[in-house]
Formats: C-alpha cells, sequence, structure tokens
C-alpha cells in the first residue's frame, strides 16, 4: 500500500507542476530577489526532485526554466552539471523516492534509520556540490 500510495502522490504532484506556471513564478522570484544563480541552480532542481521523488522531471521542469538565465553567464555547463547534481540530491533524499519505499518495505528498516546512515554521504555531496559550483564561478 505505501508503494502505491507514493506512486499516486507522485504523478499528481507531476500534473500539478505540469498544468500551471508555478515553477516559473518562483524562478523569477528567486532571480527577482537578488539570489545567486548558483544557489538558485542547487534549491529549485533539488526541491521540485525531492518533493517529486523524480530527477527527471526535476531536470526537464526546471532546467528550461532556468536555461535563459544560466546563458547570460559565461557558467553554462557548470549550472547545467550543477542543475543534474542537485537534482539527483533531492530524489535520493526523498522518502517519497520508490525504490527506496520499496527496500524498506522489503526489508523492514525504519525511514529513520536509513536517514542515519544517510547523513555522511549525503553531507559530503551536498558540500561537494556546492564547493564545485562555487570554484567554478571563480574560473
Amino acid at each position: 500500500v505505501p508503494i502505491l500510495l507514493s506512486g499516486v502522490g507522485i504523478m499528481i504532484f507531476k500534473e500539478i507542476l505540469s498544468s500551471g506556471d508555478t515553477l516559473g513564478s518562483l524562478t523569477t522570484g528567486l532571480l527577482g530577489l537578488g539570489l545567486p544563480l548558483a544557489v538558485i541552480v542547487i534549491l529549485l532542481p533539488a526541491l521540485v526532485s525531492f518533493i517529486s521523488a523524480s530527477s527527471t522531471s526535476a531536470i526537464g521542469i526546471t532546467l528550461p526554466l532556468l536555461l535563459p538565465a544560466m546563458r547570460q553567464t559565461n557558467h553554462l555547463l557548470l549550472f547545467t552539471a550543477g542543475v543534474y547534481c542537485a537534482a539527483f540530491l533531492g530524489y535520493f533524499s526523498s522518502p517519497l523516492h520508490l525504490c527506496q519505499v520499496l527496500t524498506l518495505e522489503f526489508f523492514q528498516v525504519k525511514m529513520h534509520d536509513l536517514y542515519k546512515e544517510y547523513v555522511l554521504p549525503v553531507s559530503a555531496m551536498w558540500i561537494a556540490l556546492i564547493a564545485i559550483l562555487g570554484i567554478g564561478q571563480l574560473l
């Protein structure tokens, strides 16, 4: 039952995101606040993939929204890689990630116990992503 509910929830969320201009407005708003593009490149794909539990849909949704701003920099490839990495990390950390839900159910492991194991490696990956984007912009 949890797997079925996760799948249904993910599909409903994807439809909600696809049907409106919610993310377009969010992107415009974040850029309007003066947030650095690197921060938006990390936050937006990570948030979408965390909520949707799909890195592919997060990339497909957020990359077209971010490309116009990314093209105005000399770091298009760097930011594109950042979108992919942030989307993966959001997806990997999502409690709705179907492979994770199935594995937890099969092995009868609690989500809390899994996330205790995630703290060090996932934190290291986030730190590496932030460092690469930060250093990459200086080059």
